[in-house]
């Protein structure tokens, strides 16, 4: 993934994950993302989710494995469908947050914070939006993943104040992400 934004982890955790992604230099240049309208965030009928059986702490962990992160535990916010884990990476001079809200019936471009930053792009072949800064929070990066037919992956990276380094963190998870994915 060839993502150099970021988002806002903080925010996500207290108040239930929130939306925004971007990219750069993906298959040419980039690309700045305009936000639809917002669609409604509650998903036709359970047949319809693509993460019907699907939890995100093992998402998480399987992304996270070998990297020190300790296992991965649901969100207060949205417990079902949210999970984040928290961890001290070598060289790295404060935790860094991780956090994967899996979101039926919300597409990866909707409800994009921060549009002038955001850029699009792909996850292995899925399309994604990267958000540096989300809400304006240094040190915070965001990647929505498509999960098709309509519902997205919001992975979330803080990295302290360092936004550079929370994309580029970012961008590496996100890359694990997506092959854990359903097809949808």
């Amino acid at each position: 993934m060839n993502y150099r934004t970021s988002t806002a982890l903080a925010v996500v955790a207290m108040a239930g994950i929130l939306t925004a992604a971007c990219d750069t230099g993906v298959n040419g240049g980039a690309s700045p993302v305009s936000t639809p309208p917002a669609a409604s965030t509650t998903p036709s009928s359970s047949s319809a989710n693509p993460f019907d059986g699907v939890n995100p702490c093992t998402i998480l962990d399987q992304t996270l494995n070998g990297e020190g992160f300790p296992a991965a535990t649901p969100t207060v916010a949205d417990a079902q469908h949210s999970c984040r884990s928290q961890n001290v990476i070598p060289g790295n001079p404060t935790a860094v947050d991780v956090a994967l809200s899996l979101q039926a019936g919300q597409r990866y471009d909707e409800n994009v914070d921060n549009p002038a930053q955001a850029k699009t792009g792909h996850v292995q072949k899925r399309a994604a939006i990267e958000v540096p800064t989300p809400l304006g929070s240094d040190g915070q990066c965001e990647v929505h993943i498509e999960v098709k037919p309509s519902s997205r992956a919001l992975l979330i990276v803080g990295s302290g104040s360092d936004t550079a380094n929370a994309c580029n963190l970012a961008e590496k998870y996100a890359d694990k992400v997506g092959p854990l994915l359903p097809n949808g």
